[in-house]
């Protein structure tokens, strides 16, 4: 019975996870907010309320221990990086990004990525993958007008660095959400060579939902949890 309450209670905080974020990704847009707001906001307390209650009532029944594991846990769950597409983007010669890149916001490090560039003016800019292979390298920088781009290099092979930058209206966090692209400022939102020829992107924004990284901590938790029944049991 305790053990179909677990699954239950899995399987409800899945759902219950998947309908947070994507309600207030909704709120946002039919609000005219900023995505950061709402998950500052909705996300913020709707993630918290959960680990308060946990955290007192086993504080109040004399479960420290459990109150503890339970604030370390969430911790590191709120901690883990997501993963950023690339919806729609498009370059005023008319070709195409599409990929996605990870992104951990509060490290301010970009894990893995994958980009694809291709048509336009495909004999200045032939079709290219931005990968973590060979030389290439990508981070994350403090710029105008937002505050933060993402630049994906290729450094130089054949005497040329070849580059796409993404410029996001708003910081990024680990609540995900979607969020628009700057469009204004060809210095960040843009592909090119040592930036001359350049091709600025027009169109575009980039969207992630947070990885559930509570269950694997749980499975790890309850893992050890019987363990320790059983040795206590062959005791």
């Amino acid at each position: 019975m305790d053990s179909l309450s677990i699954l239950a209670g899995l399987v409800l905080l899945f759902l219950g996870g998947e309908g947070l974020v994507r309600g207030s990704v909704a709120i946002a847009a039919r609000m005219g907010l900023s995505t950061l707001l709402v998950s500052m906001v909705v996300v913020g307390f709707g993630t918290s309320a959960p680990e308060l209650i946990v955290s007192t009532t086993a504080a109040l029944e004399g479960l420290p221990n459990i109150a503890l594991g339970n604030v370390v846990g969430s911790n590191l769950a709120n901690a883990t990086p997501v993963t950023w597409t690339l919806n729609d983007v498009a370059f005023a010669d008319l070709g195409t990004a599409t990929g996605s890149f990870v992104f951990d916001a509060d490290t301010n490090i970009v894990n893995s990525w994958s980009i694809s560039v291709a048509g336009g003016d495909s004999t200045t800019f032939p079709a290219f993958t931005y990968e973590p292979v060979g030389n290439q390298f990508a981070g994350a920088f403090s710029g105008p007008p937002d505050g933060q781009y993402f630049s994906f290099n290729d450094p130089p092979t054949l005497g040329s660095n070849r580059l796409i930058r993404i410029d996001p209206s708003e910081l990024l966090t680990n609540s995900g959400g979607t969020v628009d692209l700057v469009l204004t400022d060809t210095n960040f939102a843009v592909e090119c060579f040592d930036c001359s020829p350049s091709r600025a992107i027009i169109s575009g924004s980039i969207s992630a939902v947070p990885l559930p990284a509570a269950f694997p901590l749980f499975a790890a938790g309850l893992i050890a949890l019987v363990g320790i029944a059983r040795g206590r049991q062959t005791a």
